[in-house]
C-alpha cells in the first residue's frame, strides 16, 4: 500500500485517498509495520451528497528514511522497484497485490465491460508490476499504457480479472464478476440464436413471396390448369400456407425437400416466361405492381 501510494520517497508528498477503511488502514499498518507514524488529515466535503476523502503523509525526512529501511530499499536508489525479498510466500504475494489494488485500483462494472485497472505514477514500478504478476504463471496477463501522466497496469480479458480478484482474496467479486458473465454470455447467446431464426424466418418469407407471385402471374397468364399435376400439387400448398417449409412440403407430397425446390424453380421460370423474361426478384420490388 505504501510503495503504490505515491509516498514512497524521500520528498515530502500527500495522498488523497476516498475510502475511509483504506486510509485507516494504511496509517495502522504504517505504524505497526513499518514503524512509523503517518499524518490522517480528514477533509469533509459539503454539497447535494455530503461526503468525506483522507489525505495521507509521511512527515519528516528522517521518518521516510525509516520507511525504506523497513521495507529494505535503498533511500537514494535511482528506479522504485519491487523489492521481490519481501515476497517469498503465496500468502505475502497475495497481500502486496491486495495492498496495491486498495491504495491504486479500480474495477470498471463488469455489466458494461470486463476492465481492471491500478494507476501507478511512476514508470519502472508500474513496468515492475506488470512484470510481476505475469510471472506468478497464472494466466494473467497484464499492459502497461501511460495516460494523463500515470502509468497504468491494466488487465482486460475476464478470466484474468476473475483469476487476480481471486488471488488477492475477493472471491466474492470474484463469483460475482463470474456470474455476471455466465449471463452475458447466455443472453448473447439467445440473441444469437434469434438473429438466426429471424434470418432463417426472412429467407423463407422471401422464397414464398417469390413463389406466390410466380404462382399468380402462371394464374392470370396461362392459367394453373396448363400445368403438370405435380407443379399444381405444390401450388395448392404454398396458396393454402404461405408460411410452409420446404420441409413439411416434402412430407405432404412425398418427395424430398430439394424436389419441392425444383418444382417450384420450374414455376418461377415458366412465370418469367409468362411476362417475357422478366425476373421475378424485379417485380418484388415494385416494377410489377407499378405496370
Amino acid at each position: 500500500m505504501l510503495l503504490f501510494s505515491r509516498c514512497f520517497t524521500l520528498a515530502d508528498r500527500k495522498v488523497k485517498i476516498e475510502n475511509g477503511n483504506v486510509a485507516r488502514m494504511l496509517a495502522d499498518y504504517s505504524a505497526s509495520v513499518a514503524g512509523i507514524i503517518p499524518e490522517l488529515e480528514t477533509k469533509l466535503h459539503h454539497g447535494k451528497n455530503d461526503s468525506s476523502s483522507y489525505i495521507f503523509s509521511i512527515d519528516g525526512e528522517w521518518q521516510r528514511r525509516t520507511l525504506f529501511k523497513a521495507f529494505g530499499h535503498e533511500p537514494d536508489e535511482e528506479e522504485l522497484r519491487i523489492n521481490r525479498e519481501n515476497l517469498k510466500g503465496s500468502k505475502e504475494i497475495s497481500a502486496f497485490l491486495r495492498g496495491a489494488f486498495l491504495i491504486c485500483g479500480v474495477m470498471t462494472d463488469p455489466n458494461k465491460d470486463y476492465h481492471l485497472e491500478m494507476s501507478v505514477a511512476d514508470m519502472d514500478l508500474a513496468e515492475d508490476l506488470c512484470m510481476f504478476i505475469s510471472d506468478l504463471d497464472m494466466g494473467i496477463e497484464p499492459a502497461v499504457l501511460e495516460k494523463g501522466g500515470s502509468f497504468i497496469v491494466y488487465i482486460k480479458d475476464s478470466d484474468g480479472i476473475e483469476d487476480f480478484l481471486t488471488l488477492i482474496g475477493a472471491t466474492s467479486a470474484s463469483m460475482e464478476l463470474m456470474q455476471i458473465k455466465m449471463f452475458r454470455e447466455a443472453k448473447n447467446d439467445i440473441n444469437r440464436k434469434a438473429n438466426f431464426e429471424t434470418a432463417n424466418m426472412d429467407k423463407t418469407y422471401s422464397a414464398s413471396a417469390k413463389q406466390t407471385l410466380a404462382i399468380a402471374i402462371i394464374n392470370d397468364t396461362i392459367g394453373l390448369e396448363e400445368l403438370t399435376d405435380e407443379l399444381r400439387a405444390v401450388c395448392e400448398l404454398r396458396l393454402s400456407d404461405p408460411e410452409m417449409t420446404l420441409k413439411q412440403m416434402s412430407e405432404k407430397v412425398g418427395i424430398s425437400r430439394s424436389g419441392v425446390n425444383h418444382r417450384f424453380q420450374r414455376l418461377i421460370k415458366i412465370a418469367e416466361e409468362c411476362t417475357g423474361g422478366r425476373k421475378i426478384e424485379e417485380m418484388l420490388q415494385g416494377d410489377f405492381g407499378k405496370e
